[in-house]
């Protein structure tokens, strides 16, 4: 099958201190992969890193088969990241329209209001100053402007930051309907449920180093576990002993 992601042998070192060891992930054009993992496990710099963010020690990575030294690379790739900040004076327009340039997509005002209902947001907020917006409301800005970038993989970092459930149920509905043209998404989060609902793989991190690469259903059985948390805190709790 085809890939859209190879992360091969990536090494990350910070003042001394090893970030990320030796990690190896594919993801597979038309999937959805979830990268899951404790507070400091590494996921952002993970994202970081395939993004040529940041200075590897080690390693290579390519999307659609395109090695990430070229720009070319990335022309199929919309990135969101956990932190992003707008003046608040910038209205919900100004904002969708500079992500979009940035992804060299040209406003229509049609496309753009389809792709706020289907996150459950109003044209209103077009008008609105950012200012005057929730947190989560500006993230579904954001998430907006991905999709609408039409490229053919996203990179999420911790999307769901800041969405209610009504905000995470229209996401998780995008996602899918993404996904179902043919999209790939891989994105890190906290929430497992989220990752057995979205995700037909997983990649557990922990410490730097991928400990499990699967499915999440495999994940469970593996472990014996009857939902994915308890499994992914087994999968934990025998990698804390084992350095114990």
């Amino acid at each position: 099958m085809d890939t859209a992601l190879t992360i091969k042998n990536i090494a990350v070192q910070r003042g001394g201190k090893s970030i990320l060891n030796d990690v190896n992930l594919t993801v597979t054009a038309g999937s959805c992969c979830g990268l899951v993992g404790l507070n400091g496990a590494g996921k952002s710099t993970l994202i970081h890193a395939v993004l040529d963010l940041l200075p590897t020690r080690q390693g290579a990575v390519t999307l659609f088969d395109i090695p990430w030294t070229d720009p070319a690379s990335r022309e199929q790739l919309a990135y969101l990241p956990e932190r992003y900040r707008f003046s608040d004076r910038f209205t919900g327009a100004d904002m969708l329209r500079g992500l979009l340039r940035f992804h060299g997509v040209v406003w229509q005002y049609d496309a753009v209001v389809s792709m706020l209902n289907d996150l459950g947001l109003s044209e209103v907020l077009l008008k609105k100053p950012l200012g005057q917006l929730s947190k989560g409301t500006v993230q579904r800005l954001g998430l907006a402007s991905i999709f609408l970038s039409q490229r053919k993989l996203l990179i999420l970092d911790e999307p769901m930051s800041g969405l209610d459930p009504l905000a995470r149920s229209c996401f998780r509905a995008a996602l899918k309907n993404y996904q179902q043209g043919g999209g790939t998404i891989f994105f890190n989060t906290h929430l497992l449920h989220d990752v057995n609902v979205l995700c037909d793989h997983m990649a557990i991190l922990h410490e730097g180093t991928i400990v499990f690469d699967g499915a999440p259903d495999s994940c469970q059985e593996q472990f014996g576990a009857d939902t994915l948390e308890s499994a992914f805190l087994k999968i934990i709790k025998v990698q804390l002993s084992s350095t114990s």
